[in-house]
């Protein structure tokens, strides 16, 4: 039995006020949970290439998750 890599994208979202880190796993969710519109989101981190994004409230971290499984 082997082991293989699985590459998941996930947000880090922090709240500025608070400091709280949520984890989400889709633009989508980010979009709901921040208030930033989809098309920005994806502008940022499809189009621009970037790995961290800043609103007035909250700092948006696309990072890459590994999981091991077994096969």
């Amino acid at each position: 039995s082997g082991i293989f890599l699985k590459i998941k994208i996930m947000y880090l979202v922090t709240n500025k006020n608070t400091g709280k880190v949520e984890p989400i796993g889709s633009i989508k969710s980010v979009a709901k949970f921040t208030g930033v519109k989809v098309d920005k989101l994806y502008e940022q981190f499809s189009r621009k290439k970037n790995t961290e994004f800043d609103t007035e409230n909250f700092t948006i971290e696309k990072k890459q998750l590994l999981i091991a499984k077994r096969k």
